[in-house]
């Protein structure tokens, strides 16, 4: 079993300390008619980690008396997400977290949000100007990158080639999954790193970039994605190329397709982020920004590293997307 902790920041919750409360894409915490409101506007619904975080918030909600309203597009589409945020805006919220699926077209949005006089906390994903944030809650997506590339490099014997599949282009937040890799696999002389390339969440679309990469490549020794939905089509294209298991797979997230990879050995590790802890440190920071209480600007919460045969040890499972969501009943 491996299990990595990358510690970067000191943490303001942990998740032992949130109490159970329920949570789903709509509503949220227990506050009262006089209580703080704040609207938690996820990425993308379906998504277990998204629905982690929110599952967080509306925990440390419940906790503090907060009035929590959550709600997320039904896919990842900038636009879809702005129509969210401009129904969050009538409703003037004291403060908003959001996780922006573009760190520049959902700006905009966000900052009409501020001007009205709403405190805003930034999660998951960075907005390049961060001039109308609050606080920015991170994972060390760097970091778990850089774990990813030790852990392929032992895979792999520390040579071989091996490409990366990240989202799309402009998402600083989730390019540092890939960029951690690529930093972490130049201590490696004998691994060469092929082009980055992008599935834009769309397992079709990765599954096609890996057969076409084999094509031009069939000594490709590994694969890493910066998301749970990569792995997903890394796995249906090596199993139609009968592929699996000669290509090892290290992915970012802990998503239930690519649990179930792991368990079946499809999958050699995952990157977990701790969802449910990001979440309440959210919560707990936009109330703070309210209340004119002191806040941290940064947090970058350390990812964990899940491998195949240490996924049913408790201390490692328990910082899967699933398990973590069983903490809202």
């Amino acid at each position: 079993m491996r299990f990595f902790v990358r510690g970067v920041a000191t943490l303001a919750v942990t998740a032992a300390a949130l109490t159970a409360a329920g949570c789903g894409d709509e509503g949220g915490g227990g506050g009262s008619a006089d209580a703080i409101d704040v609207a938690f506007v996820y990425a993308q619904r379906g998504d277990a980690f998204q629905e982690a975080m929110a599952c967080g918030a509306a925990q440390k909600a419940k906790e503090l008396g907060v009035n929590l309203e959550v709600q997320a597009p039904a896919r990842f589409a900038p636009q879809l997400q702005i129509q969210v945020l401009n129904g969050v805006a009538a409703r003037q919220p004291d403060a908003l977290i959001i996780a922006p699926q573009d760190s520049k077209a959902l700006y905009a949005p966000t900052k009409a949000i501020a001007d009205a006089g709403a405190k805003i906390v930034d999660i998951d994903e960075a907005f390049v100007n961060q001039d109308i944030v609050d606080s920015l809650v991170l994972a060390d997506n760097a970091g778990g990158g850089r774990d990813g590339a030790d852990y392929m490099a032992e895979l792999i014997g520390e040579e071989g080639k091996v490409l990366p599949i990240d989202l799309l282009p402009g998402l600083p937040g989730v390019n540092a999954r890939a960029e951690g890799f690529i930093d972490g696999m130049a201590a490696f002389s004998g691994i060469e790193v092929l082009p980055t390339q992008y599935d834009r969440l769309d397992p079709t679309k990765a599954a096609s970039i890996v057969k076409a990469t084999l094509a031009d490549h069939p000594d490709l020794k590994g694969i890493y994605t910066t998301t749970g939905f990569g792995a997903e089509g890394a796995v249906t294209a090596l199993k139609e190329l009968g592929k699996i298991g000669d290509v090892k797979i290290v992915t970012f997230d802990t998503l239930p397709p690519a649990v179930a990879s792991l368990e079946k050995g499809e999958v050699q590790a995952a990157i977990s982020q701790r969802g449910i802890e990001e979440g309440g440190i959210a919560l707990e920071q936009a109330v703070a920004a309210v209340n004119g209480e002191p806040v941290q600007k940064e947090f970058h919460i350390e990812p964990v590293l899940i491998t195949e045969d240490g996924m049913n040890e408790p201390s490692t499972r328990k910082w899967t997307y699933e398990e973590q969501m069983r903490e809202c009943g």
